[in-house]
């Protein structure tokens, strides 16, 4: 008589005992093996969202009045000053630079339309549309971009504005 056989005849001797350790084993393998593989996927899911939500380091003039563009209040400067262009390779030189996706510089300016209190944003949109894939324009065709004399509103203001 081999071991082997011992074994398999040990295991048909005490059939529920052999059914059970099978299915404990099982259970503890699978339990294991999901958890491996769900917290990739939220660890995946949190790099993409966070990747969606954009830009962490801002560049501001002077406070002076603010504006609130995207859930974010910003100072804006007393007198109008604008950031040179000559300073964008100066801010590809920053620590932990390899981790810049794009510098999108923005312009922001309260103004009145119609009686009614509007933020104007001025954006480089192939800068702008590379960090924010979700924006969905209207009224233009894909991968079309206005261009710099041309003007884009959000549908609550083009709808109070008619």
């Amino acid at each position: 008589m081999n071991l082997t056989k011992i074994a398999a005849q040990n295991l048909l001797r005490r059939k529920n005992r052999s059914i059970i350790l099978i299915l404990s084993v099982l259970i503890g393998v699978g339990s294991v093996l999901f958890l491996y593989l769900s917290s990739r996927a939220m660890t995946e899911d949190i790099a993409n969202k966070l990747d969606q939500y954009g830009s962490n380091i801002l560049i501001l003039p002077e406070a002076g009045e603010s504006l609130t563009f995207g859930g974010v209040t910003v100072d804006s400067p007393a007198k109008i000053q604008e950031l040179s262009p000559e300073l964008i390779p100066l801010m590809k030189t920053i620590k932990n630079n390899e981790t810049l996706a794009t510098i999108a510089p923005k312009l922001l300016a309260n103004t009145t339309l119609n009686n009614y209190d509007v933020l104007l944003l001025g954006v480089d949109f192939t800068q702008e549309l590379r960090l924010k894939k979700w924006w969905k324009i209207d009224g233009l065709n894909k991968r079309q971009i206005p261009k710099e004399n041309q003007i884009l509103l959000g549908t609550e203001v083009a709808s109070r504005l008619n």
